[in-house]
């Protein structure tokens, strides 16, 4: 006989399914590439440079200094002070004619640039500058016993600059997460002169001569090759 008495059998017990794991153990751990964690830190660096200069053509020296912010592992900004310059002579002697040529190049530049680094080992770089350069070149092709030709182009004054850079760097990261490394690599600095003074000095061999001037944009460029130390 059926007990209409007796309670129901209780329900078999209920399954709880397991908690997901901390969202800390969840994350992918950073890896050797570009990361974007922010990290807000100071940065400096400094090089020493090789190259030349166009259109005066001549072996030229420099230096260079930056400090800005590095906002993350990727991208940063900085300011620069750099200075650079060479001067040359020349003289070719050969029958019937004589051809002499100098010229001389400064610049002081300070500018503002923004660099990114790729694969935490390569890095490109570019900006603005304002600088206070001169360069002069003049070259002097003279016919022995007839006319001697003199053309100059002289530049003095600020001017606007173009500045750019490409490079990698060597050297391990710190435990916290910051590159002090050897850099090496190319920097190169377009300079526009608005008012640039053009001259051409015709003479004969009574001494006597016309000078045409001319006022035009003046545009130089000036390439090298560097090596120095970065902390960002």
């Amino acid at each position: 006989p059926i007990d209409l008495q007796s309670p129901p059998p209780p329900p078999p017990p209920t399954e709880v399914p397991p908690l997901p794991p901390p969202v800390s153990e969840t994350l992918a751990p950073p890896h050797d590439g570009i990361r974007t964690t922010v990290q807000g830190a100071f940065r400096w660096g400094a090089h020493v440079s090789l190259g030349t200069f166009v259109p005066v053509g001549m072996l030229t020296l420099g230096a260079e200094g930056r400090a800005g912010y590095q906002i993350n592992d990727a991208f940063g900004v900085y300011g620069t002070l750099a200075v650079r310059g060479g001067a040359y002579e020349n003289a070719d002697l050969a029958t019937g004619s004589a051809d002499a040529s100098r010229g001389r190049f400064f610049a002081v530049s300070l500018g503002a640039l923004a660099e990114w680094a790729i694969v935490d080992r390569f890095f490109v770089a570019g900006g603005l500058s304002v600088a206070r350069a001169s360069w002069l070149g003049v070259a002097d092709t003279e016919i022995i016993g007839s006319r001697s030709f003199v053309r100059s182009v002289d530049t003095d004054g600020f001017m606007p600059a173009l500045h750019v850079k490409a490079g990698f760097g060597i050297g391990p990261k710190t435990a916290e997460g910051r590159r002090h490394r050897l850099t090496l690599g190319l920097d190169a600095m377009v300079l526009f002169a608005p008012d640039s003074l053009k001259r051409t000095l015709t003479t004969t061999s009574q001494k006597s001569g016309t000078v045409e001037r001319s006022n035009s944009l003046a545009v130089g460029f000036a390439p090298m090759l560097f090596v120095g130390f970065d902390s960002n």
